[in-house]
């Protein structure tokens, strides 16, 4: 399971509801926060969420 196919409803996840917000951890273990926000940002039906980064 990735977390763009379930954003952008893709696959199994064609009937999941787009979030309002993405909460997004500064310190992810496989890619970076800032490679997953560029991500988001591309996708031309996600960059309109709003995105909020956090960290411990």
């Amino acid at each position: 399971m990735s977390a763009m196919n379930i954003l952008q409803q893709e696959g199994l996840y064609v009937a999941v509801l787009r979030p309002d917000l993405i909460l997004l951890d500064l310190n992810l273990p496989k890619k970076s926060c800032f490679e997953k926000l560029a991500e988001i940002n591309s996708a031309p039906k996600l960059k309109m969420i709003p995105v909020v980064i956090m960290t411990t």
